[in-house]
């Protein structure tokens, strides 16, 4: 060990070993509430905004694989979940059902628009509102006019 290493080293020397163990621990978890934030969040968010396509090409499968893997554990830990819920007396709500009506998405967005923590700049959120007044007949595409890809298609050759 080179002698600064010994310098960071010798008040770790003087420490319980209960103490390193909380410190280790602390250490840990700031590394990986860094790691999950930044590759977990921030660089899929960004890659996605950028490079929507390709993104959505690459990334698919592998997400797809996960999600059969840990189907499982998951559907494990939504049962424990609501199995505690139920004993305080709460029904659980599943996310795919419990929706918000028009009405309180367009509520959301106003108020959120109007304290600023919202930006509506291109008018694409309320071109979405719109876009519900519309018939299927309004907005359809006839099947010979989409474009598709080959089955054998990949990311690189997009």
């Amino acid at each position: 060990m080179t002698k600064r290493g010994a310098a960071c080293a010798a008040p770790l020397r003087r420490t319980s070993p209960e103490a390193v163990g909380v410190i280790a621990f602390v250490i840990a978890l700031l590394l990986v509430t860094f790691l999950h934030v930044v590759l977990g969040e921030m660089v899929p968010k960004n890659i996605s905004f950028s490079v929507p396509t390709k993104a959505a090409l690459l990334l698919a499968p592998p997400l797809v694989f996960v999600s059969k893997v840990v189907r499982p554990v998951i559907w494990a830990l939504n049962g424990i979940a609501n199995g505690i819920l139920r004993l305080f007396k709460v029904e659980p709500k599943d996310e795919a059902t419990s929706a918000y009506t028009l009405d309180e998405v367009a509520t959301i967005v106003e108020q959120s628009t109007r304290e600023g923590v919202l930006a509506n700049g291109s008018g694409t959120l309320t071109n979405a509102f719109e876009f519900t007044s519309k018939a299927v007949a309004d907005v359809e595409v006839p099947l010979r006019v989409i474009g598709h890809l080959a089955v054998t298609a990949s990311p690189r050759g997009m």
